[in-house]
């Protein structure tokens, strides 16, 4: 949203695929250009969503571009979300340049279609934090970068802990989405060391079969461990609240030497 809005685009952003269907088929749907759809959503996925508003739309006319924005990027989830009536295709973490040039073609009609989808990048090995990734995701805007990380490190311990659940009541469905949404997040912090121990858990989950999720889970953690110090290092996280228990620990630390000396000096 924020990326879009600085390229001066007015976005309407909604929780769900059934939220979204109701925002195309409002009175105020023609004001819709071009439609960003996620293919995981709860209630009512990306894929189902896009099948009811072009029902809508053969009932009534009309057809807005929907391009879909997927975290899957596995061979066939373009030619799925393209059957499905989808005309573009975004695999996250969201390349900028990528996400503006697609958005932007079909939004304006540059004749975009839908052989031109953008095809799902392949993954490589990375270090557990590349700023550069990370900022490219952000657009260049550093200040943005951090309230990303920010909103990242707010969301991630209750993420491990529905993950921890998930696999201690052997619930695989919930270990599929847990690790599904804390994928995407780690991808897009810069982190594809990250993003592949979570994917590691959600093809876990997808089989059913949660044997060795407890031992995918350890690297995962550590690997988050890893990250926040990362982000200290790279002055995109303040380290103060460290300093601070820290300092905390030596006063009090300090503070139980002089009752002492105080009490040996009555003594004497």
């Amino acid at each position: 949203t924020r990326l879009l809005k600085k390229r001066g685009h007015r976005i309407t952003a909604v929780e769900n695929g059934r939220a979204a269907v109701a925002a195309l088929n409002s009175p105020a749907h023609k004001t819709f250009d071009v439609v960003l759809m996620d293919v995981q959503m709860p209630e009512m996925n990306g894929i189902e969503a896009t099948a009811a508003i072009r029902q809508h739309e053969a009932a009534r006319g009309g057809h807005v571009p929907i391009i879909a924005l997927t975290a899957h990027a596995m061979q066939g989830d373009r030619e799925r979300c393209l059957a499905a009536g989808m005309d573009g295709y975004l695999a996250k973490p969201i390349d900028v340049e990528e996400l503006v040039s697609t958005v932007e073609a079909f939004a304006g009609n540059a004749g975009a279609s839908r052989a031109d989808a953008a095809a799902p990048r392949a993954t490589s090995n990375a270090p557990v934090f590349d700023q550069r990734a990370a900022l490219k995701y952000a657009g260049g805007d550093r200040r943005l970068l951090t309230e990303v990380i920010a909103m990242f490190r707010a969301d991630y311990p209750s993420r491990l802990r529905q993950i921890g659940s998930a696999i201690s009541k052997n619930h695989a469905e919930r270990l599929r989405l847990s690790a599904h949404a804390l994928k995407g997040a780690l991808a897009t912090v810069g982190s594809q060391a990250g993003r592949e121990a979570a994917l590691t858990l959600e093809q876990i989950g997808r089989t059913g079969d949660l044997t060795g999720a407890r031992a995918a889970f350890t690297p995962l953690r550590e690997i988050i461990a890893s990250l926040e110090d990362a982000f200290v290092a790279a002055e995109l996280v303040s380290p103060r609240r460290r300093r601070a228990k820290t300092a905390a620990r030596r006063r009090n630390g300090s503070g139980k030497r002089r009752l002492h000396d105080k009490d040996s000096r009555r003594r004497r």
